[in-house]
């Protein structure tokens, strides 16, 4: 239920912070998904921001405040 939630809220920073920061959405009922959410103790919704070696940055779990969540991330652009 958490995940639609966030659903809008990561549509609409899409389109508010890209190209700064690139949104990868991942199922984590695929394969990949399940691996990628095991590489990274993951859970849902949960929100990474890697850099381009693919450390972690910064994390956020549960559904974002909008306008707080893209002042976190600006921090790191």
């Amino acid at each position: 239920m958490e995940c639609k939630a966030a659903k809008p809220i990561v549509d609409q920073l899409e389109i508010d912070i890209q190209p700064e920061i690139s949104i990868k959405r991942i199922d984590i009922l695929t394969t990949y998904g399940k691996k990628f959410s095991d590489q990274y103790s993951l859970s849902t919704p949960g929100f990474l921001l890697l850099n381009s070696s693919d450390s972690e940055l910064f994390r956020y779990i549960g559904v974002p405040n909008k306008s707080g969540f893209i002042n976190n991330l600006k921090e790191y652009v």
